[in-house]
């Protein structure tokens, strides 16, 4: 029987974010495979064909344009009611008010983006 991999999704419009945190995850040797995703709309379609009984991690940015890292929390938790899915919101922003509506729509946590390669990886 073939294992299963854990996966962990990133939702990040900005390609400089998606390899940082993609070299980071590579030098951490987790056992999880990692899709990287540009798009609050890719991300939503994704959701659409995955399985569902597969743990999975979800950073996903909050400000994208068009559809937005809240938009695509809310659309997970109304869809998938399933604790398989740990939800951050992975952002440059501080504000107690974003950090607000992340927990009040469902997030499991918020990460402000870190300055530096090494932070990223701790």
């Amino acid at each position: 029987m073939e294992k299963t991999l854990k996966k962990i999704i990133l939702v990040d419009d900005d390609p400089d974010d998606r390899d940082i945190f993609s070299d980071a995850f590579q030098n951490l040797k987790l056992q999880a495979e990692l899709l990287l995703l540009e798009s609050g709309h890719q991300f939503m379609d994704y959701m659409e064909k995955i399985d569902l009984a597969i743990p999975t991690i979800v950073f996903l940015d909050l400000n994208m344009p068009i559809i937005s890292g809240l938009d695509c929390l809310k659309y997970l938790r109304e869809k998938i009611a399933d604790t398989n899915y740990f939800v951050t919101i992975y952002s440059t922003s501080a504000s107690e008010r974003d950090m607000e509506k992340a927990y009040l729509l469902g997030a499991n946590g918020y990460l402000k983006k870190p300055t530096g390669f090494r932070q990223l990886q701790d």
